[in-house]
C-alpha cells in the first residue's frame, strides 16, 4: 500500500514505511511557497521584460525620428531642388553649425514647411547650406 496524507501529516499504511522525518520535510516543502530557482526565474524574467519594454521604446522614438528627417529632407529637396544626400547634408552640417540636434533641426524645417515660419538662425544657416549647393 501507499503512504496516505492527512492534514500535512504522511501515514505510512501497509508494508512500505515512510519515515516520518520525511514526511515533516515533505509537507514543509509544500507550505513554503516556490523554490529560489522560480523566484530567480520569475525575476529574471521581469528584468527581460523592463529591458524588452526599453528596447522598444527606443525602436519607437528611433522610427519617428527618422520619419521627421525624411519629411524634412522633402521639404529641402522641394525647395532647394537637391538631392536626397545633398538634403541629409544641409540638415547635417546645419545642425552641427546652430549646435541643435539634428532631429530638432529637422523638426524646425517641417515646421517652416507648414507655416512658413522659421527661426532667423536656422533660416540664414539654411539659406547659406542651400547656396552651397547651387541655388
Amino acid at each position: 500500500m501507499s503512504p496516505t496524507h492527512t492534514a500535512g501529516i504522511v501515514r505510512a499504511s501497509g508494508p512500505r514505511n515512510v519515515d516520518a522525518a520525511e514526511g515533516q520535510e515533505a509537507s514543509v516543502r509544500s507550505n513554503v511557497g516556490p523554490s529560489p530557482a522560480a523566484v530567480q526565474t520569475d525575476e529574471s524574467a521581469a528584468t527581460q521584460i523592463r529591458e524588452l519594454e526599453s528596447k522598444v521604446g527606443q525602436l519607437e522614438q528611433a522610427v519617428e525620428s527618422h520619419a521627421v528627417i525624411d519629411q524634412a529632407m522633402g521639404v529641402l529637396i522641394a525647395v532647394g531642388r537637391i538631392s536626397a544626400a545633398e538634403a541629409w547634408d544641409v540638415l547635417r552640417e546645419t545642425s552641427m553649425t546652430t549646435n541643435i540636434k539634428v532631429r530638432h533641426v529637422a523638426e524646425l524645417v517641417v515646421t517652416w514647411g507648414a507655416t512658413g515660419h522659421l527661426a532667423a538662425d536656422i533660416r540664414s544657416e539654411l539659406s547659406r547650406r542651400l547656396a552651397r549647393t547651387g541655388i
